[in-house]
C-alpha cells in the first residue's frame, strides 16, 4: 500500500468511529422497556421485596458471576385461598412469601 492509501484509510476509520459517538438521547417509550406490561407500585400490588446485594471481599461479582441476575421467584396458591401467592428468594436477604 502506498502512503496515501494508508493515510486515507486511517482518516476514514477515525471519521467513522467519531461520527458513531453521539450523545443525543432517544425518546424511549417506557412500555417498550418493560415488555408492554403495566408497571404497578408496591402500594397497588402489596409486594414489597428488594433483593439487596452488599458486595464484600469474598462475596462479589468476580467470585459469583451471576450475583446480580437475581434469585428465584415462584407463583402458586400456597394457602389454598384461590389467590396466587408470590414467593421471592433472596441472595443476602430473607426469602419472602
Amino acid at each position: 500500500m502506498t502512503f496515501k492509501i494508508k493515510l486515507l484509510s486511517i482518516v476514514a476509520i477515525i471519521t467513522l468511529v467519531l461520527s458513531s459517538c453521539t450523545s443525543s438521547k432517544r425518546d424511549v417509550n417506557t412500555e417498550e422497556l418493560i415488555g408492554g406490561l403495566e408497571l404497578l407500585s408496591s402500594e397497588q400490588t402489596g409486594i414489597d421485596f428488594n433483593n439487596t446485594i452488599t458486595e464484600s471481599t469474598n462475596f462479589n461479582h468476580f467470585y459469583f458471576s451471576k450475583i446480580y441476575s437475581g434469585d428465584e421467584v415462584a407463583i402458586g396458591d400456597i394457602n389454598n385461598d384461590g389467590l396466587p401467592d408470590v414467593f421471592f428468594c433472596g441472595n443476602q436477604v430473607e426469602d419472602k412469601l
